[in-house]
């Protein structure tokens, strides 16, 4: 596990810990510090309960930290080239509006390289 990715949530959680309508996203990300800190040979399944959603991740999106999710799903009536391109379904800076990004607003969320995707509806952030 990448420890710049732990340290980043466990300043989420000292960030927000005392936040009353933070208090589902910080408890979501305790959830996963908890889990991840077991030795992954004893690891249990991550209780679906825990799982941490695009309300949670947009809850706790912030301008500092700039996030796009991106969805992979075949089923979705979207058009794509390809099952290897994603569709952006949410940017945490710039509002999705049906025509889609402008240029410089895909440029701008390219260069900032900060992409999610949901994999059975649970949020993994991209390398």
């Amino acid at each position: 596990m990448d420890d710049f990715f732990l340290s980043f949530l466990r300043k989420l959680v000292l960030k927000y810990q005392h936040s009353i309508s933070h208090a589902e996203p910080v408890e979501k990300v305790r959830a996963y510090l908890r889990w991840v800190e077991v030795p992954s040979c004893q690891r249990p399944n991550f209780y679906k309960a825990d799982w941490f959603g695009s309300v949670a991740a947009r809850i706790l999106a912030s301008p500092e930290s700039p996030f796009t999710v991106v969805v992979c799903d075949a089923t979705r009536s979207f058009p794509h080239n390809s099952l290897e391109w994603g569709y952006v379904l949410w940017d945490s800076i710039y509002s999705h509006k049906p025509e889609g990004f402008s240029l410089a607003q895909v440029e701008e969320i390219v260069g900032r390289d900060s992409f999610g995707n949901f994999t059975y509806r649970h949020f993994f952030p991209l390398p």
